[in-house]
């Protein structure tokens, strides 16, 4: 196809739009009976002849009514122990968290090398409490992180090499011992990983085929039980039920489950709620186990739809859509029994679901003015803290651990 000539497009005469945009129509004369005013990028907006336009009666606290103003949120730097400075841009990103019997913060970043790092809200230098515990050379897009209930820390990478092996990591506070496990699947990376302290073993999946593994940690044995879906469309979750299935989902967003007493991973005919029409382009986001033990709470990534599935009863029921975007990116429960999340594909808002009331509240976009002015717009992992802190992974390319206080 022939492209337009440059000199006749500029000879077009286009049709001018009902309402007044930008400059426009900026050379109009005014007279008397003409209003000028301002839009909301500043542009000095002249309206059309014959036609008066009204400014928006904006409320006061508009330039600030996206930002979370309930609770408190504050940075933490993530600093390099050996420069005193904060973590070169593209290490920084925070993928995983966890939290230990202590009460302690761990994390991994990804980017050209990743961080394993803990943060003790204990300490009394809490300005300069995360300690770096090793670094992991290889560009990484995605790590897993679990803890044992002794303590015992153990990540798996799905790094861009392709290659996913799984590491232990012991930390006395003062000492830090990392060892390589296994290499679960040849050529694949691991894109998720569950504990099950009552069988002392670890569940993973393969980042490429979704191959579901069983590892023994003591023998470092391997057990590989197939891809939980036929065509390779999977979700990067798993959870432990408190009966010892373990649940992930397949594509679509349909939930399997995998029967350790069975040995076998089934199929469940549930999917994770979408808009209809959409199915297709669903998957779930995050699975996060309530405090009792009954429901499973997660996040839909096509329409960023969040639900609970009460997996004895087999149900999946919709709680709301807390952002009008896609994606439900982690969750953590409060101390309060509330669910804290983030949701959103680009431009992410803090959110609270209580389960008492039903209300489910968007909070607004995570921003501090304090000891930097600092926004942040992408999230990949939360967790919640002893004292009812919410700690949230940023996920940029110069990224902070924030944590947040609600209200009492």
């Amino acid at each position: 196809m022939m492209g337009i000539d440059p000199k006749e497009l500029r000879e077009r005469k286009w049709p001018l739009p009902p309402f007044a945009i930008g400059q426009e129509v900026a050379d109009r004369i005014l007279d008397d009976s003409d209003v000028a005013s301002y839009d909301d990028y500043g542009e000095h907006v002249i309206p059309k002849e014959g036609l008066i336009y009204a400014k928006l009666p904006f409320c006061q606290e508009y330039p600030q009514g996206c930002y979370v103003d309930e609770g408190e949120l504050a940075i933490i730097p993530l600093e390099d122990p050996q420069t005193g400075k904060q973590l070169p841009a593209d290490e920084c990103g925070i993928v995983s968290l966890v939290k230990d019997d202590q009460g302690r913060i761990f994390g991994l970043s990804c980017g050209q090398r990743s961080h394993l790092f803990v943060y003790d809200p204990k300490s009394e230098q809490t300005d300069r409490s995360v300690i770096s515990l090793g670094v992991l050379d290889g560009k990484a897009e995605r790590h897993s992180l679990v803890v044992s209930s002794d303590g015992r820390l153990f990540f798996a990478s799905q790094s861009q090499e392709g290659q996913g092996h799984i590491y232990r990591c012991s930390y006395d506070g003062s000492s830090t011992q990392i060892e390589e496990l296994a290499l679960p699947v040849g050529g694949e990376g691991i894109c998720a990983l569950a504990i099950d302290d009552k069988r002392n073993c670890l569940y993973g999946l393969s980042d490429k085929t979704g191959i579901f593994f069983v590892l023994h940690p003591d023998s470092a044995k391997v057990e590989l039980k197939g891809p939980v879906d036929e065509d390779h469309l999977f979700s990067p979750v798993l959870v432990v039920s408190p009966d010892g299935c373990v649940y992930g989902g397949r594509k679509w967003g349909q939930f399997f489950k995998y029967d350790a007493e069975q040995d076998a991973i089934i199929a469940i005919d549930l999917e994770a709620p979408s808009i209809r029409g959409r199915q297709i382009y669903n998957s779930i986001d995050a699975l996060e186990l309530d405090g009792t033990g009954r429901f499973i709470y997660g996040g839909s990534s096509a329409d960023g739809i969040l639900f609970h599935f009460d997996w004895k009863a087999q149900k999946v029921i919709a709680l709301g859509k807390p952002l009008n975007q896609p994606r439900i990116r982690c969750l953590a429960f409060g101390k309060d029994g509330c669910l804290y999340g983030i949701a959103g594909k680009e431009c992410c808002h803090l959110f609270r679901y209580n389960p008492d009331s039903g209300e489910l509240a968007d909070l607004g976009i995570c921003f501090v003015s304090s000891p930097r002015c600092w926004h942040s717009y992408e999230f990949d992992a939360a967790v919640a803290g002893d004292d009812g802190t919410i700690y949230l992974g940023q996920n940029e390319r110069i990224s902070y651990l924030f944590s947040y206080r609600p209200p009492e």
